[in-house]
């Protein structure tokens, strides 16, 4: 999938995709080579990866601890790379793909990942650059309709504002710690698993139930349709409601309209 969306970069003679990650997705966290940093692996070795871009994964950077020394072992060019800078490096364009594994999918195609994954979602939509996921079929959960259903662990204070046991913040700082964050499947380019390719963002649904992926512009509720009717996006309006983009030169934001398709 990714050698098809890199498209001359990983032709012959291509300079190969520069690939962007999240957390610890390989052997040491899977079985065999991983999920995602087993497609990082596959490509590799295929002479298809230019350069790795591993998020740190805040606060107990797995990406430096585990990702960095498995591309380390595997021969990859990679970088460790601040969390908060990941998104920056898609909007600059140094990024091909973004693949990371998944922690639980919602029936939606909605992802629950280690926290720091959305943001990169959100850039690589803007960018237009392709957010894959990488997941064996037990992680789709057939029964949890959407992310809205995904409970987010919160964890300790301890891991932001303490290191190695000391107290770095001020007696009595609190944090917020959210162990995962939910990727809405509209931003989902494709869902790999050992069985099948599912692509959330062109309308599929991995679980095969639960609800659609509401239009680009804002989450919104989904109401079911009642007999004869159908259902329907809570809050849209005739003539299509949230913000949109004007084009045409460059693109400024609006209210009232979607942005166009050719911005995803």
């Amino acid at each position: 999938v990714l050698e098809s969306l890199g498209g001359r970069r990983t032709g012959d003679g291509g300079p190969g995709l520069r690939l962007q990650t999240h957390c610890n997705a390989g052997a040491l966290a899977c079985v065999g080579v991983g999920t995602a940093l087993g497609v990082v692996r596959a490509l590799h070795e295929r002479g298809r990866v230019a350069r790795v871009y591993a998020g740190e994964t805040r606060p107990l950077l797995q990406g430096v601890r585990l990702t960095a020394w498995e591309l380390d072992e595997m021969g990859a060019d990679y970088r460790v790379v601040v969390d908060a800078a990941g998104p920056s490096l898609i909007a600059r364009g140094l990024v091909d793909a973004v693949v990371v594994g998944a922690d639980r999918v919602a029936a939606n195609g909605d992802v629950a990942n280690k926290v720091g994954t959305y943001p990169l979602a959100l850039a690589a939509a803007r960018a237009a650059v392709p957010f894959v996921v990488a997941a064996p079929e037990s992680t789709i959960d057939a029964a949890t309709p959407d992310g809205d259903a995904i409970a987010i662990e919160d964890r300790a204070d301890d891991e932001v504002v303490a290191w190695q046991g000391r107290r770095v913040g001020p007696v009595g700082a609190q944090a917020v710690n959210p162990a995962f964050d939910v990727t809405p499947c509209d931003l989902v380019t494709a869902i790999v698993t050992e069985r099948r390719v599912v692509r959330p963002a062109a309308g599929d649904r991995p679980g095969g139930a639960g609800a659609p992926c509401p239009p680009r512009g804002g989450r919104r509720s989904w109401k079911a349709g009642g007999p004869g009717a159908a259902g329907g996006w809570t809050g849209d309006s005739v003539g299509g409601g949230g913000g949109g983009w004007r084009t045409g030169g460059e693109k400024t934001r609006r209210r009232g309209a979607e942005a166009p398709p050719s911005l995803w």
